[in-house]
């Protein structure tokens, strides 16, 4: 699973994204884990980041404090990811965070 750090910006990641997949690639070759196509890194990274950024925009917006944000967050679609139980909340608590000052 794609990991959230402080520095991230999930927003400019997803405009990366979109310039990738306007590219059209037959491979990925990512900076972690393995080389892959894109259907996959949409499903892996694209989906996710959307679904996390969305559920998180929703919480902010609606005043729900972080910590039932984080709860909420459904990511049954992605817990079949390398480390998703571990990495998940801290990726949903800085990507509110991250909202919070957008």
């Amino acid at each position: 699973m794609l990991g959230v750090i402080p520095v991230s910006q999930t927003k400019a990641w997803l405009t990366t994204f979109a310039e990738i997949e306007r590219l059209a690639p037959a491979l990925i070759v990512p900076g972690h884990g393995r080389v892959t196509n894109l259907a996959t890194a949409q499903a892996d990274t694209r989906d996710y980041l959307l679904a996390l950024r969305g559920h998180m925009k929703k919480a902010v917006d609606d005043g729900v404090d972080l910590s039932n944000a984080i709860k909420t967050f459904d990511s049954t679609l992605f817990l079949r990811l390398r480390n998703a139980p571990e990495l998940n909340p801290g990726n949903a608590s800085r990507t509110y965070l991250e909202l919070e000052r957008e």
